[in-house]
């Protein structure tokens, strides 16, 4: 009788997704990505899609806007609802940051952004769990989650 011969299977192949940098992902954003119509961010390397804004969001980002303006004068830029080159694989769209006008738009990172503010009517889970590591990672001096479900 001849000897049995045991094969193993190897082990399945391990998937890693893939960490977009924000290079990366404004090269996919400006090729596929913007032919949708839709917003996006980079979260950790991942590319999300961001919901459209209801009336309650609407209406609070005005409300904070004209405050923010009012408030800060000069010696602050706002930046309402842009994406935010925070880190290399972090590139949030918070509905407002804020930092100092003595730098350029191009050189702030989320460590000049002294104040982001996140209006969230239906992302409050991931804003809270997802968004907030990654600004303190990148360095955001203050972070406000505004939860207009429950004011």
């Amino acid at each position: 009788m001849p000897d049995t011969i045991l094969l193993q299977e190897a082990p399945p192949p391990q998937l890693h997704p893939h960490r977009f940098t924000l290079g990366e992902f404004f090269d996919v954003y400006n090729t596929t990505l913007h032919k949708t119509g839709l917003r996006y961010e980079l979260l950790d390397g991942g590319i999300y899609e961001m919901p459209a804004d209801g009336p309650r969001t609407i209406r609070w980002n005005g409300e904070i806007a004209r405050w923010l303006i009012t408030s800060l004068g000069r010696e602050y830029v706002v930046i309402p609802d842009k994406t935010l080159e925070a880190a290399e694989h972090w590139g949030p769209s918070p509905d407002f940051y804020v930092f100092d006008s003595a730098l350029r738009e191009e050189e702030v990172r989320g460590l000049h952004v002294l104040l982001a503010i996140e209006v969230s009517d239906s992302t409050l889970a991931k804003d809270l769990h997802l968004k907030r590591p990654g600004y303190e990672k990148a360095g955001v001096r203050e972070l406000w989650v505004m939860d207009v479900e429950n004011k």
